[in-house]
């Protein structure tokens, strides 16, 4: 095989591609707080305990 020889074949999975994940699928399907220490002060509690 000289310095300037063409590919004699091709490396390719056996896999298929894996499909891309849309984004935004579930928008508006959940509401998401503005503050999560708001909707209960017994979580906060608990996270802020030594």
């Amino acid at each position: 095989m000289g310095l300037h020889a063409s590919p004699r074949c091709s490396l390719t999975s056996l896999r298929p591609a894996i499909q891309q994940r849309r984004l935004g699928v579930a928008k508006g399907s959940f509401r998401v707080p503005a503050s999560i220490d708001d909707d209960s002060p017994l979580i906060l509690d608990l996270f802020e305990q030594p």
